[in-house]
C-alpha cells in the first residue's frame, strides 16, 4: 500500500472516507501515511504535539518487545479539527495495532506492567496517551480475526453520532521513527519558543 500525505478534513472537519473525485477508487480510509507525515499533518499545537511524543513512545514499547511487524490505525477526535469543532485540544490518539506476534513474544516473556501496557487500554492511555488496542494477527482464526477488523474499522469510520469519517494507516516498522522523532523534537522546540 502507497503511502501518501493524510487528506485535508472536509467541511464536517474530519477526514474525508473516500476521494470524492473517485469514489471506488482504492484511495480512501484507511488512509496509508509516513509516520512523518502524521506528525507534520497533525502536530499543529503544543497538546497535539504532546500527543505524538507519546504515540512516539507507545511505538518503542513495541519495538522494545520485537513487535515491528504490522501497522496501525490512528483515529479518534486526534484526527479531527477538535478544537474548531468542540473548542478544545484532543486528549489522546486512538491506535489499534495489527502485528505479526514475534516468536519471543509470549505471555510469561512479558511482564506484569508490560502485560497491562499492552493489553489494557486505561494503563496506555495514562502512560502514553494512547487509546490502544493490539490485534495480533496469524493467531486466531479467520472468522475471528475478520469479526474484529469488522468492529475497528467500524467503530472507526463513524463518529460517535454518526457521521462517516476516514482514518489512517501507519506502517508499524521503525525504520521511519529516528526522522519522525528528529522532526517532532523540531516541532517541540518551535512551540516552546
Amino acid at each position: 500500500m502507497k503511502a501518501s500525505l493524510p487528506p485535508a478534513w472536509n467541511a464536517e472537519g474530519l477526514l474525508p472516507p473516500i476521494n470524492t473525485a473517485d469514489p471506488t477508487s482504492r484511495d480512501r480510509s484507511p488512509y496509508s501515511c509516513k509516520l512523518i507525515d502524521l506528525i507534520e499533518r497533525f502536530g499543529t499545537s503544543p497538546k497535539r504535539i504532546n500527543i505524538l511524543q507519546g504515540f512516539m513512545e507507545y511505538r518503542k514499547f513495541l519495538h522494545d518487545l520485537n513487535v515491528r511487524e504490522g501497522f496501525h490505525w490512528v483515529n479518534g477526535s486526534f484526527t479531527e479539527d477538535k478544537e474548531r469543532l468542540k473548542g478544545s485540544a484532543p486528549k489522546d490518539i486512538d491506535v489499534v495495532t495489527y502485528f505479526r506476534p514475534p516468536p519471543t513474544l509470549t505471555q510469561s516473556s512479558l511482564s506484569a506492567e508490560q502485560m497491562g501496557l499492552m493489553f489494557q487500554p486505561t494503563k496506555t492511555k495514562e502512560r502514553f496517551r494512547v487509546d490502544g488496542a493490539i490485534m495480533p494477527f496469524g493467531e486466531e482464526s479467520t472468522l475471528e480475526f475478520i469479526e474484529e477488523n469488522l468492529y475497528w474499522s467500524g467503530l472507526f469510520s463513524h463518529t460517535r453520532t454518526g457521521q462517516w469519517k476516514g482514518f489512517l494507516r501507519v506502517d508499524l516498522n521503525p525504520t521511519e521513527d529516528l526522522e519522525a522523532q528528529n522532526y517532532l523534537d523540531k516541532l517541540k522546540k518551535e512551540a516552546s519558543q
